[in-house]
């Protein structure tokens, strides 16, 4: 089971490509990220973690995709690979917290910061899932991309 709250699975049959060996895709998959400018990529053995670790990466509009994991599970000769991405829901922490704070009996804000609370946490939240979704789904695409012309190289 993998956890990871934002996932896309891209299955590969045995049937369509012949036997692929997960570690070779796995080495595809860290030299893609090496290139397009990963700083941190930690790898296992059947995933990869990865993440852009540097504090000017959130202001480059141009790459959404800034962290994540990618793992390949094996099933009678098929490859799943799983991308997605847990850390989006760091963001929700200190909105939870302060909604909490803000309905304990010794708070001091109005019903008015509240509801300030609730459309921050909207807008934040909410516009950043949307925007990993999306890093995520491009990301997939690539993953695809790499494993279709890798596989057609090795059949030329």
């Amino acid at each position: 089971m993998t956890f990871l709250p934002i996932q896309f699975w891209t299955k590969f049959k045995k049937a369509d490509f012949g036997e692929l060996d997960s570690s070779e895709i796995l080495n595809l998959i860290q030299d893609y990220l090496d290139e397009t400018g990963f700083n941190y990529v930690k790898r296992k053995e059947n995933k990869i973690a990865f993440h852009k670790a540097d504090g000017w990466s959130s202001f480059n509009v141009k790459s959404f995709l800034h962290s994540g994991v990618v793992k390949i599970k094996s099933n009678n000769g098929d490859l799943t690979i799983i991308n997605g991405n847990w850390m989006v829901f760091l963001i929700a922490i200190p909105f939870i917290i302060g909604i909490l704070a803000a309905d304990s009996k010794f708070s001091t804000l109005d019903t008015n910061d509240v509801d300030m609370i609730w459309y921050a946490f909207y807008w934040i939240f909410g516009g950043n899932l949307f925007i990993r979704i999306i890093a995520h789904f491009a990301f997939k695409s690539a993953i695809e991309e790499l494993v279709r012309k890798n596989y057609t190289q090795h059949n030329l």
